[in-house]
């Protein structure tokens, strides 16, 4: 019997992190050659239009090879470390995913190791002297847990970009970590939970639009923002009737693990400069220094 499907479909996927002359250009045509050239350095890499059963790549072996990559943090494993499954380790690289899509049968994961927290697509590559940027290009996530799930660079100067994504059916459409991150064209629902949280940091510029009607179940926030000096800009795409008014929590984090199931707690806010298009209340917690915009009827 056929198990339920997560599909990752990327289109025009691009990671570019440097202004440096490229080592190679390289045409792969399974998983198995992008894995080997997408853990090395200083490549333009192009992955032949079509579609590829992530499954078949992760054999018995590659699945055993995961936990070997657990590394302790002051000798000591972590109870629930990240646990990548296909891992970017390279730096210097971009990649062309025009016309792929990669399609994932969730059963797989009654194989994975249970020792850790699965990050499916985990992109731990960068330059060894953090001056370029990541830019992904028009990259939809489906029925994924996170839909994307960025972690900003540390250096101010530097800037992460996602352009013209879209997460569809996620439990967090776009998971924001530590400021230093554009968004421009991007939307998802919020079916299963948040569209956004923005979750601490400095000098994140989220521009958002949430599509959909809604859900049936208990989604407790449409956005929630922390951190210092973000702009966020919320939209609603009209076509689509009545949004519920789910609150925009301003001044509060993430539950526990990004779990709905735990309770959204206050957390700092200040020099947040908000854009509210969506006719959704905002609630401001006490950790909220300074005046948010008022919400546009």
């Amino acid at each position: 019997m056929q198990t339920s499907f997560v599909a990752i479909v990327v289109g025009a996927l691009l990671l570019l992190v440097s202004d440096l002359a490229w080592a190679g250009t390289h045409t792969v045509s399974s998983i198995e050659e992008l894995m080997v050239v997408a853990n090395e350095d200083g490549h333009a890499i192009t992955m032949t239009p079509g579609t590829y059963r992530v499954n078949d790549y992760l054999t018995p072996e590659r699945i055993a090879q995961m936990a070997l990559v657990i590394e302790p943090v002051d000798g000591v494993v972590p109870k629930r470390p990240p646990m990548p499954v296909l891992t970017f380790g390279g730096s210097d690289n971009t990649f062309d995913f025009s016309g792929v899509e990669w399609v994932v049968d969730t059963e797989v994961y009654d194989d994975l190791p249970k020792t850790g927290y699965h990050r499916f697509v985990f992109v731990s590559g960068h330059r060894n002297q953090s001056t370029g940027k990541t830019t992904l290009i028009n990259c939809t996530a489906i029925n994924t847990r996170a839909g994307f799930e960025i972690l900003g660079p540390e250096n101010s100067g530097e800037k992460t970009r996602l352009i013209g994504c879209t997460a569809l059916g996620t439990e967090r459409g776009f998971l924001l970590i530590y400021g230093n991150i554009i968004t421009r064209r991007c939307r998802g629902d919020i079916v299963h939970g948040p569209l956004l949280y923005l979750w601490r940091g400095e000098n994140a510029d989220v521009e958002l639009e949430v599509v959909g009607e809604g859900s049936d179940y208990t989604v407790h926030a449409l956005a929630t923002i922390s951190g210092a000096n973000h702009r966020v800009k919320l939209t609603r795409w009209a076509a689509d009737g009545d949004l519920p008014r789910l609150p925009i929590m301003l001044g509060y984090g993430m539950p526990a693990h990004a779990e709905m199931s735990t309770p959204i707690l206050a957390e700092e806010a200040a020099g947040i400069e908000l854009i509210n298009e969506t006719g959704c209340p905002v609630v401001t917690s006490p950790m909220a220094g300074g005046e948010a915009e008022s919400p546009t009827p």
